[in-house]
């Protein structure tokens, strides 16, 4: 028997038909293909690509981020996440969405990313690199230091207020008892 090969090269990507029509071929004993034969792909080439996303607020504590993949993949891990000025400290998600807990160190803003080649989709392209994604952080202390100056203005200012009230206070009592 012969044996024949081919190549199809597809012009976008999603389903592709190859297509045998019933009495096209036959046999070296001559039986024709009685029927149809028809065999589809599908075409994939496009690369994941993955966004990441979280608060926009100061952040004082540990926080959540979002990584989105643009379609479902495998081999995405907690190892494969690069955490500048922070550490993971909880991991979890499904073949499209993870919810990472990041814990900053406040040494400075905590930028995430995402690397590119780190997850497959089913048709084996290889994940786009995220763009980074930084979160501001500071320390309760170091946020209190930058409002130091406000907050010790606005006591003394109430401190004087309530000393010219209980003064005046005390004076309109000193003027009834005479």
């Amino acid at each position: 028997g012969s044996s024949y090969t081919f190549v199809v090269t597809p012009l976008t990507e999603g389903p592709v038909t190859i297509r045998v029509p019933a009495y096209a071929v036959a046999d070296e004993a001559g039986n024709e293909l009685a029927t149809d034969a028809e065999l589809v792909l599908r075409v994939d080439t496009t690369r994941p690509t993955v966004t990441v996303d979280g608060p926009t607020a100061l952040v004082m504590t540990a926080f959540d981020v979002a990584v989105t993949f643009s379609e479902p993949v495998t081999g995405f891990a907690q190892d494969d996440v690069t955490v500048e000025r922070g550490t993971i400290s909880a991991f979890t998600g499904d073949a499209t969405n993870f919810v990472i807990t990041i814990a900053p160190d406040f040494t400075g803003d905590v930028t995430i990313t995402i690397p590119e080649n780190v997850a497959a989709d089913v048709a084996g392209n290889l994940n786009q690199a995220s763009e980074d994604a930084t979160f501001a952080t500071a320390s309760p202390g170091r946020a209190f230091a930058e409002v130091r100056e406000e907050v010790r203005s606005a006591l003394h200012a109430a401190a004087r207020s309530d000393l010219e009230d209980l003064g005046s206070e005390q004076r309109d009592l000193v003027r009834s008892a005479r």
